[in-house]
Order: structure tokens, then C-alpha cells, then sequence
């Protein structure tokens, strides 16, 4: 599909499973692209940026990434794809809001980058749960910005963990619906085990932080790739947000680059 002679900012994830990018314009992800890094070569991700790029003009790439031993080969890709400006986004960016945590350079840059992106589109007090390989629910403070959150495994980490360390357990996928709350089969037993297990793990945790700053209705904003395979606390109305590190890295790399057009933060407090 041929690409409309505008200018984007190319922004790639490199997360623990695949690599994702989009075309990021005006405060929005287009032309999305999610590929498996495990056996991804480099002539096959050059020939992916040529099909997602393909005419647009790029005007600045923006690139995090939680999996550092792969980082490096991607990085160089990157740089190649287009003749532009380069941000590697870590935790001495701007991110247009507060980071209220002891230790930003330990944190998984995506959960700055989430946070940053809800911050913009929806203030706080928030909630940003990242449903992925390992899952991240986080808390934005109006005062206080970013204050932390929690990590626990995502539904098919915890099928590959039972494959891994029993002796009888198959290794399954997370597909089918799960309909009965006992399972007539192993596999089913596994699937409703992962599901509502899951389910009640972000449950409790989304509770408990409610709990402790009784005073604020927080806004639950879910993204990542097992956002739609759960239902989740439907009382809370989540909004789902399908490309917030990508648009978080565009909303950065915008910050960062006075040039650039320069969104609005919704957040109290700025910079880290």
C-alpha cells in the first residue's frame, strides 16, 4: 500500500518477544507492524521497514527496547532505514511528565514510555497495565507522575513455565475461548487455569492500588498483545490502547526534538 508523502516518525519496540513498529504522525500510530525477533534476519527486517516506510518521508526514528542482548543488530537496521535524526529513548529522556521512582535506570523503558502516553491522552490518576509477555500494571499521581507499579508473568508465560517444569503438563497455546470454570481436559484445565487466573491476579492488584489511594477514581488504560484475550474488570470500564509504546516513543522523540510538533502533556510536573 502505497504510503501518502507526509512526514512520520519511525518508532520500533524491540520487546522480549517480537519487534513492533508504526509510522507515528500527529499524536497517531499507523501502518503497525509486529514481527517474532527469534530467527528474524537482518535482510528480512530491511525488506519490513521498506514495506511499512515505503514512499513517506521519516523525519526522526525513535527506539527502546527491554531485550539488550538483540538491541544492538536491530539498532543498526534502524539507523539504516532512513537518513534521520536517531533517538535511543532510555530513562534520561523526557517523557513529559514526573517520575517520582528511586531508581528510573533500573525500570523497563517501555513502562516510562506506556506511562508517558497515558499521561498525555488521559492525565491522571491512571492506571497502565501492559498485558505482554510479563505483564506491568502502573500508577500515574496527579502530583506525582509515575510512582511505580507491579510485574507479574503474562497468561502464556505461565503455560510455557507449567510445560517447563513438570513432568506431564503439555506445552499449549493461549487460543480458544474458555466457556466452563473446571476444565474436562488438560489442556482445557491449563487454558482456564491461565485465563481467569490471570484474570484474578490483575484483579487483585488493580484492587489493592485502588485501595491505597482511596480518594482518586483512577482510569484503567490496558494495552499489549493479550489486551483483548481476557475480560478485565469490566466494572472499571478499561480503555484500550492498543499502541501505547509506540505512540509513547513518538510523543519522546517530539519532546526531545524542539522541531518536531509538540504535544501537550496532561500531567502535573515535567522531566524526570
Amino acid at each position: 500500500m502505497a504510503r501518502q508523502k507526509q512526514s512520520y516518525i519511525l518508532t520500533a519496540d524491540l520487546g522480549n518477544t517480537t519487534l513492533t513498529m508504526g509510522l507515528y504522525r500527529k499524536g497517531k500510530i499507523s501502518h503497525r507492524v509486529s514481527l517474532p525477533h527469534a530467527g528474524l534476519r537482518a535482510n528480512f527486517l530491511r525488506e519490513a521497514l521498506a514495506g511499512l516506510v515505503g514512499s513517506a518521508t521519516v523525519e526522526g526514528v525513535a527506539f527502546a527496547s527491554v531485550a539488550p542482548s538483540l538491541d544492538g543488530r536491530f539498532e543498526k537496521c534502524l539507523r539504516g532505514a532512513a537518513k534521520a535524526p536517531f533517538l535511543r529513548v532510555d530513562h534520561r529522556c523526557d517523557f513529559g511528565m514526573k517520575i517520582s521512582y528511586p531508581k528510573p535506570e533500573t525500570l523497563g523503558v517501555d513502562r516510562l514510555l506506556n506511562a508517558a502516553w497515558v499521561a498525555h491522552r488521559y492525565g491522571a490518576p491512571a492506571m497502565v497495565c501492559d498485558m505482554g509477555t510479563a505483564t506491568t500494571v502502573d500508577v500515574l499521581l496527579p502530583s506525582r507522575g509515575f510512582v511505580g507499579g507491579v510485574i507479574l508473568p503474562g497468561p502464556a508465560l505461565m503455560l510455557d513455565y507449567l510445560a517447563d517444569r513438570t513432568g506431564k503438563l503439555p506445552a499449549i497455546k493461549l487460543s480458544g475461548s474458555v466457556k466452563r470454570s473446571c476444565g474436562r481436559s488438560t489442556e482445557e484445565a491449563m487454558r482456564i487455569g491461565a485465563r481467569r487466573g490471570f484474570n484474578g491476579m490483575i484483579r487483585e492488584v488493580v484492587e489493592s492500588m485502588q485501595a491505597e489511594h482511596s480518594s482518586m477514581s483512577f482510569r484503567l488504560v490496558v494495552g499489549g498483545g493479550y489486551s483483548r484475550a481476557v475480560h478485565l474488570l469490566p466494572e472499571m470500564h478499561p480503555v484500550i490502547e492498543l499502541n501505547m509504546t509506540l505512540g509513547g516513543l513518538g510523543l519522546v522523540f517530539e519532546l526531545m526534538h524542539p522541531g518536531t510538533e509538540k504535544l501537550k502533556n496532561k500531567i502535573n510536573g515535567k522531566g524526570s
